[in-house]
Parts: structure tokens; sequence; C-alpha cells
């Protein structure tokens, strides 16, 4: 191996002489490396520097090929004013991370030269050129912070991603059946919606078509106002986030029918019931292992024993309206723990009742938390 196939860019203030393979600053070399421009295949001569360890874990790095990866970056200081830096790659990276807390775009000439990058991590709130579509390698889209993707324009010459599995914190993106369609194979994907004023025109985001991604296994959805009612879901769905505030439905009750495969299922709807209640039925949850509701305005819950045959783990945070968790709970033989944080009292001393009972009846596996901090049976 000649060439690195990691590489974490980070940017500050005040930059200073350091390893441009490791970042650090130590026992630093000066070497000459050719350096490709564009699609244009021609080279120069760069000169970087490298530190005595990267010169001993890559004795040929003389022989990489490096691109030049231009970022446009607003300065805190000035909203108004933007300038250009630039970072060398190595042509074979594999792994890209750049975390610069103002960083507004790549280059698209520099991500059309890293053919070889398999995950791409960023902090950043970004806009990434169309190039990012030609990636046929790229496995992984990781934003710590969000990104946006620019839209697709779906073709015959159009590059099928169907390497890639992970795209976390994506932002407004768009469902459209021919996008979908290019990422075949996605298995992880986390997406908030934010759009002007508050309002997010929802028939442009297409949520119907989540039900395309056929591989899917993990999906995160935060926004304001979600719409139930746009909402379809592959049955291959493992875990579900659903985070925000909610446009008042029946389909609320029903959200998560249908979804025979999912083990984890979270619930972080504001005002989703409205004060109403939520009712299972028999085989709606066959699966499921974990379940957390949060900010539901809940306020009555019926269930039995059988709706939940494989749970164990229950959360519950900020229901001020639910007074008290089904007694068929407790008699789940799979369930290990109850978590109750900032909840009402009434629902508290429910979640006590219930596990002093498990307690009487044998079942001394239930563990109750409350407020993080775990309650001791008999001492209550």
């Amino acid at each position: 191996m000649y060439a690195p196939k990691v590489q974490n860019v980070r940017f500050g203030d005040k930059q200073q002489d350091e390893c441009f393979v490791c970042g650090l600053g130590t026992a630093l070399e000066k070497i000459d490396l050719n350096e490709m421009h564009d699609a244009s295949q021609l080279t120069t001569i760069a000169s970087v520097l490298v530190c005595t360890t990267c010169r001993n874990m890559y004795p040929s790095l003389h022989k990489a090929r490096l691109v030049r990866v231009r970022l446009l970056i607003k300065r805190k200081q000035s909203s108004q004013e933007s300038c250009e830096e630039e970072i060398l790659h190595p042509t074979s990276l594999r792994y890209l991370e750049v975390i610069f807390n103002d960083l507004e775009f790549l280059s698209p000439s520099a991500i059309a030269l890293l053919w070889n990058l398999v995950a791409f991590s960023f902090f950043p709130t970004i806009l990434l050129p169309s190039e990012i579509w030609g990636m046929p390698q790229l496995r992984h889209f990781l934003g710590l912070a969000q990104f946006i993707l620019p839209d697709q324009e779906v073709s015959q010459d159009s590059v099928i991603m169907e390497n890639l599995q992970t795209v976390s914190n994506i932002r407004n993106f768009r469902c459209t059946r021919e996008v979908l369609e290019i990422i075949p194979n996605l298995k992880q994907l986390g997406i908030s919606f934010q759009g002007r004023n508050g309002e997010t025109k929802w028939g442009l985001y297409h949520l119907h078509n989540l039900v395309r991604l056929h591989h899917l296994e993990s999906l995160s959805i935060k926004a304001d106002n979600l719409p139930l009612e746009e909402l379809t879901f592959p049955t291959s769905l493992k875990e579900l986030c659903l985070e925000g505030r909610v446009i008042p439905s029946k389909k609320a009750r029903t959200i998560c029918s249908a979804l025979p495969n999912l083990e984890t299922l979270k619930l972080r709807l504001f005002n989703a019931y409205k004060g109403n209640g939520w009712d299972q039925f028999e085989g709606e949850f066959p699966r499921l292992k974990a379940l957390e509701i949060s900010r539901s305005g809940l306020k009555t819950w019926n269930t039995e024993n059988i709706h939940f045959p494989n749970l164990e783990s229950l959360f519950l945070s900020y229901l001020l309206r639910l007074e008290e968790i089904p007694t068929d709970i407790g008699d789940i033989p799979t369930l290990r723990s109850i978590h109750v944080e900032l909840c009402n009292d009434f629902l508290i001393e429910s979640a006590k009742q219930m596990v002093e009972e498990q307690y009487e009846n044998g079942n001394e596996s239930l563990q109750l938390y409350i407020n993080k901090v775990k309650y001791q049976v008999g001492r209550g």
C-alpha cells in the first residue's frame, strides 16, 4: 500500500504546519507528489508535508497521485465574505472526513476525481455538487451535521449506486421514484425537513415512495408538521424513528402496522395523538424489541401482552397526559427494563406498582429506571 486510505481534514482559524496524511505536526518532512487536475488527466508537482510515522507506514508514498480539493468557506467574522481554501487528497482514498463549521460547497471537479471513495463523512451543513451521484464505489454518506444533495436528473447514462448503503442527516431529500432507482440497495436513511418560515411543501418530497426502498432496514425522519398520511414504509424496516411535530391524523394509531420485521420503534412525535388513545391489535408488532414513546400527547393506551410478544425495553418520556401503563405490559415474558423520564406522577406510580407486583409474582428480572435512576423494589 503506497498511499493512505483514510484521511481526516480539520480546519481552524490558525493554520499550522501539519502532516497532510494524519494531521499531526511533529517531525515533518517535505516531499513532492504528482497532482491531478480536474478530469483532464494533466499533472503537476505538489509539495506536501509528511511526518516520520506516515513516511514509515507508507514507504512508497512518493508514488501516490493527488487531487486538489477546493472548498468554499464562509468566515464567521463576516457572513457576506467568502474565501476558498484547498487541500490535497490521494486519489485512492477510501474514507474522507471533512470538518469545518463554515464550509459551504465542495468543488465538483474534486469530487469527480475521488472515484475510489467508499465513505464520506463531514461536519458542516453543506451543499454537495451533482457529481456526488457519479461515485459508484461509495457506500456511506455520514453527515455529522446536515447536508444537502442536489436534485438528480436521471437518464440512461446515470450511474446506479449499487454499493450505497448509508445516507445519514440529509436535509430536504426528494424521494422521487427516479432517484430511489439509482440507490436501490440503501439500508440506512436519515432525513430531516426544514422549510422556509416554518412551512414545508410536502408535495415536493414524495415520501410515499419510501416503500420502494426494498432493502431499507433503518429509517429516521425529523420534521415539523410531518404529514403522516404521506408516509408509507417498506416491510424490510427493522428500525424506525419519527421525530418532531406532526399534522394530527388517525393514521398515528396505525402508522407502523404492517411492518413485520420492525425491532426498534421510536415515536418522538409532539402531539401525535392530541389527547386520544392508542390501541394495538394482535400481530401488529411480532418482532418489536424496543419501544420509545415521547412527547406524543397520548392520554390512554390499551394493549395486552400478546401485542408485544418480544418486547425487551420500554422507554416513556415527556408524557404529561398518560396516567397509567397498561398492566399487561408487565406480563410480557421478554421484558427486561422500563425507563420513565419526565412523566407525570401518576404514570410513575403506575410503573412502580407494576414492577412491585411482578417481583411479588417471582419476576425478579424486570428493572425500572425513573429519571435514569434504578428503582429499588420494596423500598419505594
